[in-house]
């Protein structure tokens, strides 16, 4: 393997000082599931799918879980504690943090999307002696898989804009007793890549969407990544093929307007047109040979009120908190009913179809 500075012999570093500016922080940042910080937008109608094969992706189940009403089964499900919640009223509810939000759900969702993780592994070829970069790495997905694979002989570097997610990557990577992981606290369009050599491969698992300037990210990737080395990057598809942003907010229309989303600025459907995908790509001197969807769950649980709190959590409290607690309770009532729809062998699962692409240096 060729020199690398400073892929020690610890947990990931933090570099840098605070929050950086730019995109709303976090790996999976789902626009309603980043920590429910940005105003929620009305789905619009976007164009259709685009000859791609379909998969379905699973998980292995983890330790972990929310705190609150919830609780931790075994295999790592979820379900309410006891005596927990049942008697609180509706009433306005405080906007949680980033990091309280993913401190309650990540185990849940590592765990569910752990196959489309796994498969953008696969698809850039990430294997012992791999050195990738990852971008977006948020809680650390897939830095902390990659560097798993990639072994002694080769690891991880990642950029993250928030510090309490590299915190919280970092705890995760040290559970796990991962020490090849790096992650650099900034921008994916400005990090200085070149300190640790060259790439051989690049991963972006729902972040792209959330950056700045997107193109400049892709652009600096490609300057870091040997000739021919692929990028592959996790990006939503249409909102009404996206169930766990749209459902809930189709309910919540019933009771009060919702702004419109700009497919233009930051969010979870920037790319979620392929043309776009394809022009920015190109723009960053990218050239897609793959492109597939997978439909995964973002979440699941026993219960359709532990859905409930989780929608609420992830994107929709400021929204639901300018209602009267009659409405509010409405909407729980409607959504709750539409979740007990999907209920299969005990279990309710909301989430979406995912392109994943792929991408080499043109």
């Amino acid at each position: 393997m060729r020199a690398w500075p400073s892929l020690g012999d610890a947990v990931p570093t933090l570099r840098g000082q605070g929050e950086a500016p730019g995109r709303a922080p976090g790996d999976g940042e789902l626009e309603g599931m980043e920590g429910g910080q940005d105003e929620d937008r009305k789905v619009p109608s976007t164009a259709g799918r685009r000859g791609a094969s379909r998969r379905r992706a699973g998980g292995v189940p983890r330790d972990g879980g929310p705190e609150g009403c919830l609780a931790t089964a075994a295999g790592g499900s979820l379900r309410r504690r006891a005596g927990a919640c049942e008697d609180r009223g509706v009433g306005p509810r405080a906007v949680l943090s980033h990091e309280e939000v993913w401190r309650r759900y990540d185990a849940v969702e590592d765990r569910v999307t752990a196959g489309v993780s796994e498969r953008m592994l696969d698809l850039a070829g990430v294997g012992a002696g791999t050195r990738a970069l990852d971008l977006a790495t948020g809680r650390g997905e897939p830095a902390i898989r990659a560097a798993k694979r990639a072994g002694a002989d080769g690891g991880v570097v990642g950029v993250e804009p928030s510090e309490a997610l590299v915190r919280m990557a970092g705890e995760k990577a040290a559970r796990e007793g991962v020490s090849n992981l790096e992650i650099a606290v900034g921008e994916a369009e400005s990090v200085d890549w070149s300190r640790w050599g060259v790439f051989d491969a690049a991963t972006a698992r729902w972040g792209l969407m959330y950056m700045r300037d997107p193109v400049a990210a892709l652009k600096n990737a490609k300057s870091a990544i040997v000739p021919g080395g692929a990028l592959v990057a996790a990006l939503w598809a249409e909102p009404e093929r996206v169930d766990y942003f749209t459902v809930p907010r189709r309910s919540l229309g019933r009771y009060r307007g919702l702004p419109e989303i700009d497919p233009e600025a930051p969010g979870t459907f920037r790319f979620a047109d392929m043309e776009r995908i394809r022009r920015d790509f190109e723009r960053a001197g990218w050239a897609l040979d793959h492109v597939e969807e997978v439909e995964t769950p973002v979440f699941e649980a026993t219960t359709s009120e532990m859905v409930v709190e989780w929608a609420r959590a992830l994107g929709l409290t400021r929204l639901l908190n300018e209602l009267s607690e009659e409405a509010q309770r409405a909407w729980e009532r409607d959504f709750a009913a539409e979740m007990e729809g999907r209920r299969e062998e005990g279990v309710i699962r909301i989430g979406g179809v995912t392109r994943i692409v792929r991408a080499r240096g043109a």
